[in-house]
């Protein structure tokens, strides 16, 4: 019987069957549970950018209900070919969430993961 991580040495060839039980092994079973590290600044950067995408929706929303309320007052009945076919809200929405999608510093992420790994 060979454990886990364990390793055959000094033979010309082994005969074995490889059985998984899962977690519910002793040695499973008395494995602790390891924390997920993550450091004081990207726990600070995850505040941020949940913040940034709170705001984020924010304005997509209020800018979505501006243009459906001007869209209800302005536009009654009158032929404006200019500006084209109007949007549902939804499609409004999904246009002002990508056009806004700049304030998401994904950059920053990527900066922070080659900085660590450089640092190694």
């Amino acid at each position: 019987m060979l454990l886990r991580q364990s390793k055959v040495k000094n033979t010309q060839f082994c005969i074995g069957i490889v059985l998984y039980v899962g977690n519910d092994t002793k040695i499973m079973k008395n494995k602790p549970v390891l924390p997920i590290k993550h450091s004081k600044m990207i726990k600070l950067l995850n505040k941020v950018l949940f913040f940034i995408i709170g705001i984020q929706l924010l304005l997509v929303l209020l800018f979505a209900g501006l243009g459906e309320s001007w869209k209800a007052n302005e536009i009654k009945g009158q032929d404006h070919y200019y500006l084209g076919k109007f949007d549902p809200f939804w499609k409004r929405m999904l246009k002002l969430w990508v056009s806004f999608s700049h304030m998401i510093p994904i950059s920053l992420y990527l900066a922070l993961d080659v900085i660590k790994m450089v640092q190694l």
